[in-house]
């Protein structure tokens, strides 16, 4: 456990944690440009447990499933983006490669691979 103190609210804290969550932490500062100390002040400020450290374990927990969780904004891109490309490689093979009747499709085709990959 490592123990860091902060200045919330005009007074001083502590707050003891694990090697890693002090880095889930650190990397959560980092991903939205703001200071460690500025972070936990906002956990505090939003925090629904009466203890700080448990409040600061629950938050990097929750970054760290929603980064492991598409949201559906994303999952409803890469169905758009999948159904899109059924339909060209269809419509290529309909066709045929020299005789492809929209302009640019395999071009396009090739770009939709890479994003899926």
């Amino acid at each position: 456990m490592d123990k860091r103190s902060f200045s919330i609210a005009g007074h001083r804290t502590s707050i003891a944690l694990e090697a890693d969550f002090w880095r889930g932490l650190e990397a959560m500062a980092s991903e939205r440009s703001i200071s460690l100390a500025g972070l936990v002040r906002e956990i505090d400020e939003t925090r629904e447990t009466a203890n700080l450290s448990s409040a600061v374990r629950l938050a990097v927990l929750g970054w760290y499933r929603a980064k492991a969780e598409p949201s559906a904004p994303q999952n409803r891109l890469i169905d758009a983006i999948a159904h899109r490309l059924v339909d060209l490689r269809l419509e290529i093979e309909g066709t045929g490669r020299n005789r492809c009747r929209r302009r640019g499709s395999w071009r396009r085709l090739g770009l939709l691979r890479l994003l899926l990959l």
